[in-house]
């Protein structure tokens, strides 16, 4: 094909304005016409690729991001965009592929897994997890002696120090650990042994949660070893597992605003007092900042639910998809059909249609709010 009147760029904009910040060409300078039939194998193929796309992932504090760039097949790199002055830092990589970014709390560090393959008989291969500062200086790869195909790299809890296990077919990781990056060393957290679902870490209480699942549902099964299916926390200062609920059909948990989590089908706890929110038959609830309400469906109906008298109001008689919340008082709410009318609502009640008849497939990007 003829790339020459094609274009392929990353940019990127700053709002309120719309400035463009980054303008950056995905394509190679020429591209060299395929001479092979389509059904060529990559290795075999003699034309150039355009670079693919990544992860993309925002420091904490929005002024950086960080995402992956490489052709298919090949290495790929992670470039760090600082907004303040629009500039590009590559952080080196030499083989692998990187996943799973997670920024540290003072955005000057990424931690990351380097993939080695996607295709082996068994899964995912990792070659390690690195650490890479932003000033573009080589990657550390983290000192990980437990015996591991692949690794996940799940949160930092502090500056120096972030969450890792590593992977299992059964409940997607198996034991969990904390890796120190002054010392170089791993200090276990969760038994090795003990198949769990990837943990989460609410800075807020910070506590670690994470879900253990039912291995077989087989009746002549031997009891489950280890910790009875359910979901759990840990601290650093306690690591002996304290279960928040039991149950079968737990496979991972979330945490939807700081100080919450949420468990298996839309079960929210808050983490300080354990007690867990009365949001039966609320779906797919979205939290004010604040965390006095709810937004969510019901009954194909949106709702919205007063946390605290568990009270809730009927915002729209319209099955709700998506929506983010302005401030504590007021949403943007995606409902109906495939999300095809978008509104802005308030906690007294009052809902008002800003789009109709949107299309099936249009993306729900964001408001300025003026």
């Amino acid at each position: 094909a003829d790339y020459s009147t094609h274009t392929y760029m990353l940019e990127v904009f700053a709002l309120p304005g719309g400035d463009r910040i980054l303008n950056r060409n995905l394509l190679p300078e020429s591209y060299v016409p395929r001479t092979g039939a389509a059904t060529e194998t990559p290795g075999d193929q003699t034309y150039e690729l355009p670079l693919a796309l990544g992860e993309m992932v925002w420091s904490t504090d929005g002024t950086k991001l960080a995402f992956v760039e490489g052709v298919d097949g090949g290495a790929a790199t992670i470039q760090i965009l600082d907004t303040a002055d629009e500039s590009l830092t590559a952080i080196p990589n030499e083989d692998g592929y990187p996943m799973r970014l997670h920024w540290s709390p003072d955005n000057q560090k990424l931690a990351y897994d380097s993939v080695e393959t996607f295709l082996s008989e068994n899964g995912p291969t990792s070659q390690g997890v690195y650490i890479a500062s932003v000033d573009g200086s080589d990657p550390v790869q983290a000192t990980i002696e437990e015996e591991s195909q692949f690794t996940w790299v799940l949160d930092w809890v502090d500056d120096e120090r972030f969450l890792w296990s590593p992977f299992d077919p059964i409940g997607g990781a198996k034991g969990l650990f904390l890796y120190d990056t002054a010392s170089g060393s791993s200090i276990e957290l969760v038994d090795a042994g003990q198949a769990i679902s990837p943990a989460k870490w609410d800075a807020e209480t910070e506590t670690i949660a994470f879900a253990v699942p039912l291995f077989s549902r087989e009746e002549d099964t031997p009891a489950q070893p280890g910790l009875a299916p359910g979901a759990y926390t840990i601290t650093l200062d306690d690591t002996t597992p304290e279960q928040l609920l039991a149950g079968d059909n737990l496979y991972g948990v979330s945490v939807p605003l700081p100080g919450y989590l949420n468990v298996g089908n839309d079960v929210i706890f808050e983490l300080t007092s354990r007690e867990q929110i009365l949001l039966s038959e609320l779906r797919r609830p979205d939290f004010s900042p604040d965390g006095e309400f709810a937004l969510g469906e019901r009954t194909s109906q949106t709702f919205l639910r007063d946390l605290g008298s568990n009270e809730e109001d009927l915002i729209v008689n319209l099955f709700y998809v998506d929506g983010f919340w302005l401030d504590n008082q007021s949403f943007v709410a995606q409902v109906g059909a495939y999300g095809s009318v978008i509104g802005v609502g308030r906690v007294n009640g009052s809902f008002t249609n800003l789009v109709d008849n949107v299309a099936r497939d249009s993306p729900f990007v964001g408001f300025r709010v003026e």
